[in-house]
Order: structure tokens, then sequence, then C-alpha cells
């Protein structure tokens, strides 16, 4: 196995995590669009349709109704236009990370049949994220509802347009989309991707040491505060799952979620004769 040095691997290491920062941006600014064009979509479209009285409060008739049934052309909107948008989105931003993951762990010369693995896991964890983010994507009942709640009101026309741009863009808050991707699990998961594959390599390349990585800002934890920085080994880090500190995620896998919710560190793992260097009271 080579053995690369220190300074090389963390400069590829940043190289990484600054491709992951640049992933969540595109991925923030993409739901602020789509989220725009949802938007657009029912105030300029399926709103303006419906039938007010003199004062434009909406009128509970029988067209009303039809169109509401009419927003299935809102289905058709979030499964043609945002679930593939989306879709194209991660597949294109997840190939970036593994890129970045894959050129990290060169440096450690895998095999072919390590390198095929990998790939194998890569596509499994990317297909499961589909399946449970992108494919069950509610956005459409959840706009629907709150449009058929205000043609059952009698709404204001002016007050639904408010209400509806409120829930769809968030305005000063997050919006729909950004609640489902981004506070949920979105801002995560390009995080968690990159720290599985590392996992996954490491073990198949008998990596068994790591630093804790990642740098300290403001809001930095405890927890990874004490570990900034510091080389560990695999037994080290896998008795960390039974402490308890704040932050720490329900089923917490200390491997692949780290410091908790929104953990910016990871695991840069190395040889043991690198972690020798950088930590000379270890003993073989």
């Amino acid at each position: 196995m080579a053995n690369p040095t220190v300074t090389k691997l963390r400069k590829i290491a940043n190289k990484k995590r600054r491709q992951i920062e640049t992933s969540e941006k595109r991925l923030r600014s993409t739901l602020k669009r789509l989220q725009f064009k949802l938007n657009a979509f029912m105030v300029k479209e399926i709103i303006p349709q419906l039938e007010t009285d003199a004062d434009g409060n909406i009128r509970k008739t029988t067209n009303n109704k039809v169109r509401l049934e009419a927003t299935n052309r809102l289905r058709t909107l979030v499964n043609r236009d945002v679930q593939k948008e989306l879709r194209e989105l991660f597949n294109t931003e997840y190939k970036k990370i593994k890129n970045s993951t894959d050129r990290y762990f060169k440096e450690f010369n895998p095999t072919r049949k390590q390198q095929i693995a990998i790939n194998k896991i890569n596509r499994r964890l990317i297909a499961t994220f589909k399946k449970r983010m992108i494919a069950n994507i509610k956005i459409n009942t959840m706009i629907s509802s709150l449009l058929a709640q205000n043609i059952k009101d009698g709404a204001n026309v002016k007050d639904l347009r408010k209400d509806m741009t409120d829930f769809i863009t968030g305005r000063d808050r997050l919006g729909v989309l950004e609640h489902e991707f981004w506070e949920k699990d979105g801002l995560e998961q390009f995080q968690v991707h990159a720290r599985s594959l590392s996992q996954a390599y490491s073990k198949r390349l008998q990596l068994d040491w790591a630093i804790y990585a990642g740098g300290e800002i403001k809001t930095t934890r405890e927890f990874c505060d004490e570990r900034n920085g510091k080389v560990y080994s695999r037994s080290e880090i896998s008795s960390w799952q039974d402490e308890d500190w704040q932050g720490k995620k329900k089923n917490h896998n200390i491997f692949i979620d780290v410091g908790g919710y929104n953990c910016r560190h990871e695991y840069d793992w190395i040889s043991f004769e690198l972690a020798v260097r950088l930590r000379p009271d270890i003993k073989d």
C-alpha cells in the first residue's frame, strides 16, 4: 500500500470538503428557484381562475371545485419538473463528491476489485436516498390541501395569494421544498454520502486510523472541539458511540453522523504509519 504524506492528504481532503459546500449551495439555490416556479404556477395560473364575489371572496361553487381538481396539473409539474430536476442535481453532485472521495483514497492504491465494490455501494446509497426523499414528494398534496381549505372557508383571494406564497416560498423563512430537502435531511445528505463512502473505503483498505477533521467555528460542539485535529483508532472512535452529548442524533452512527446534527466534521482515514508520525504515543 502506498503511504502518501499527511500534507498531500489534507490538501485533497480540504478540496473534498469545499466540493460538499459547493454542492449544498447549488441544492439551496435550486430549491429556491423551483419554489418560485411552483408559486408562479399557483398564483398566476390556478388562483386567477377561481370564482369570487365583488369583494374578492372565493365562492363555494361547483366550478371552483372543478378548478380544484385541475390541480392535477400541479401534480404533473411536481412529478415531471421538480422531481426530474432534483434527480439530475443529486446525480451530478453525488458524482462530484464520489470523484473527490475517490481522489483521496486513490493515494492508498485500491485494487480494481475494491473499486468495483465501492462503486456498487455508491449506487445503492444514491438509490436509497432517491427512494426515501425524492420519489415520495408530497408537495402537490400539501399545496392542494391549502387551496382546498381556502375554497372551503371562502377566503379572500388576496389572502390566498399571500398564504400560498408564504407557504411555497417561505418569504424570509424556509419554503416548502427547502423544508423537505434542506431542513430535514437534504443539508446533510452530501456530507453523509461522503462519510459513507469513506467508511467503505477505509474498511476495504484496512485504514484503521483517522484524523478528526473539519476545523472549528463559533458553534462547534464541545464533543467536536475536544477531538478536532487529533488522531484516533477505529476502536477508539467506536467507543464514542455510547457517550451522550448535545446534538447527538437518535440512532446515531458515530462513523456516519460523527458529531451529530449539522456536524461539519469527518474522519480523514490514514495508515498506521502516518498515525504514528502524528501521534507518537501509539504502540504497535
